[in-house]
């Protein structure tokens, strides 16, 4: 069952079945909009946050399936700044440990200034999420996270940094491309426009733009994780990914 039916009891997300053999080495979400009130198209859920928690508590045991590989959100943790405290607590019991960047949902007035008079701030005030610093990477295991929280354009991967690991650029930034972008998308944000910024990394993790992709064909992975939920009409025959 589908978890937008009003009985299903199980995820919509498309979290894949890999074995720790594998060596997945953590996983990649963006888009959370974690909010108190359902939207227009989901408001036949008998809970919404019954249903938001359904994938969470998925993703959390699909990173501890891998062997607790870290999980890397790539903005949008909430659809607003400033929810409910109830939806904060919500937030506190339900979501993962996780390695993030704000995207423009969590910051007051779109601003980075702002982030600590934010729910965001106070999810990692908590211990809930590290918040990913713009400039130096952050070391997690075999990653080396380097930051691009909204208002920060991705740029290269210094010629100095010659740190061994896996360089991960994880950015909330609107990219698309020809088949995966929304009516009225600037060219700039086209893949093709994008990819010189990303020289110098092993895999860039990107959020902002709903409809999932992964493209493989550059030095660079690029991985779009698109929206954790299906929150819109338009997105009925949308699933979901990890």
């Amino acid at each position: 069952q589908r978890a937008d039916s009003p009985e299903g009891a199980e995820s919509d997300t498309n979290l894949p079945d890999v074995r720790p053999s594998d060596r997945a080495v953590a996983v990649a979400v963006s888009d959370l909009h974690l909010s108190d009130a359902a939207p227009v198209w989901r408001s036949n859920e008998p809970c919404w946050y019954e249903a938001q928690a359904r994938q969470l508590l998925e993703m959390d045991l699909l990173a501890k399936s891998l062997g607790g590989v870290p999980i890397l959100v790539a903005g949008d943790v909430f659809h607003r700044w400033n929810p409910s405290p109830k939806l904060i607590n919500f937030a506190l019991t339900h979501l993962p440990h996780c390695y993030a960047v704000p995207g423009q949902h969590d910051l007051r007035h779109h601003s980075l200034d702002d982030i600590k008079d934010t729910a965001y701030w106070t999810l990692c005030s908590a211990g809930k999420i590290t918040n990913l610093k713009a400039g130096l990477p952050h070391a997690v295991g075999k990653l080396l996270l380097w930051s691009f929280p909204w208002g920060i354009e991705p740029s290269p991967k210094p010629a100095h940094a010659l740190l061994d690991g896996i360089h991960v650029a994880v950015i909330h930034k609107y990219v698309c491309t020809k088949k995966h972008h929304h009516p009225g998308a600037p060219e700039s944000s086209r893949l093709k426009n994008v990819r010189p910024t990303l020289e110098g990394y092993d895999v860039a993790v990107f959020g902002d733009n709903h409809l999932s992709f992964i493209d493989n064909d550059h030095e660079c992975k690029v991985v779009n994780c698109g929206s954790f939920y299906r929150r819109n009409s338009d997105q009925k025959d949308y699933c979901p990914m990890a």
